[in-house]
């Protein structure tokens, strides 16, 4: 009986444990090179920006949601690309639901299991290893310039009457 109870508050311990390490949010800029395509991913708090350049130029956003196993899905909301495009993709994306687990390791960001309309969960487009775009100022390695007061300039409300 002792030992069913020991074992029993193993396991209620280490579930309290995987509780504590929930996933957070993949915030930030992120990007990838697949072929000739240049995949950029903005992810906002509730929203998400998929800019892709190549041939031609596709902006995606969506809205999406997170659980708690890492699993983000959402439907997206609006598409830009071409003219001559724009009408066929937005028949085809608009609306669309969207679903991927991901996973951040040695500062990039993993994604696989992607689902989509028009999409495989094989698809190299969107499965992979995106790498984090850094601010501009931390990348060009030049901290913001502070603005310097000038030794003439005197606060308007003097005090020191």
């Amino acid at each position: 009986m002792v030992k069913f109870f020991s074992a029993l508050v193993i396991c209620l311990a280490s579930v309290n444990v995987l509780h504590a390490q929930e996933i957070t949010k993949p915030l930030g800029r992120w990007e990838r090179k697949v072929g000739k395509t240049h995949v950029v991913l903005n992810i906002e708090d509730n929203r998400l920006h998929i800019i892709c350049t190549g041939d031609k130029t596709i902006t995606l956003h969506a809205d999406y949601a997170m659980t708690h196993d890492g699993l983000i899905y959402g439907v997206v909301t609006s598409i830009e690309c071409d003219e001559d495009e724009e009408a066929e993709m937005s028949r085809t994306l608009f609306d669309a639901p969207f679903c991927f687990r991901f996973r951040i390791d040695e500062a990039a960001l993993i994604i696989h299991d992607m689902k989509a309309h028009d999409a495989d969960s094989k698809d190299d487009m969107w499965n992979g290893r995106y790498k984090a775009i850094p601010p501009a100022a931390i990348r060009a390695g030049v901290a913001p310039a502070s603005y310097p007061i000038s030794k003439g300039y005197a606060f308007p409300f003097n005090t020191a009457r």
